[in-house]
């Protein structure tokens, strides 16, 4: 990543931590699925603040 990441403040660091957490328990149950995780919402969320600024 040749650019560095700029937040704004510790709670817009808060959509990082999200994926993070949904991907944890992702890998940690393999019968989980995109219908029960709430992903395409927290990814929606992240893609917002990046295309924000």
């Amino acid at each position: 990543m040749s650019k560095e990441a700029v937040f704004q403040n510790v709670e817009s660091l808060q959509q990082v931590v999200n994926i993070i957490n949904e991907a944890a328990a992702a890998l940690n149950d393999k019968t989980r699925t995109i219908r029960e995780s709430p992903i395409p919402e927290v990814l929606a969320g992240a893609l917002g603040q990046v295309l924000v600024g």
